[in-house]
């Protein structure tokens, strides 16, 4: 696997691991508090791809859902090569963010 392959897969990696941390930690303090609400959550998730959109998206095109990378790929706007490379690291990434949730909040 090339540098660059290595560098989109962190990518994914990271963009996920923020995602399922920010928002779905958002889902765990809203049950836990009520403070934020449907729209608080929405709002949540929104804004973390946003950001993570803005940070890593043009290094892996912000994916960040296996199921996009495999509609991208079945829509030949994708290298089916790389889909098990993205698949990975979106799998880490969503991993890792559920541990620290995990160990956040048991």
């Amino acid at each position: 696997m090339d540098g660059a392959l290595w560098r989109r897969r962190a990518a994914e990696c990271l963009g996920v691991f923020a995602l399922v941390t920010g928002g779905c930690g958002a889902i765990v303090v809203n049950h836990a508090t009520g403070a934020l609400g449907h729209g608080g959550v929405a709002a949540s998730f929104g804004l973390v791809i946003m950001v993570m959109i803005a940070a890593v998206g043009h290094l892996s095109g912000a994916h960040f859902n296996p199921a996009v990378t495999v509609a991208f790929a079945l829509t030949r706007h994708f290298r089916w090569r790389e889909v098990p490379a993205y698949l990975v690291g979106q799998l880490l990434g969503a991993v890792g963010g559920a541990l620290v949730l995990r160990l956040l909040f048991g």
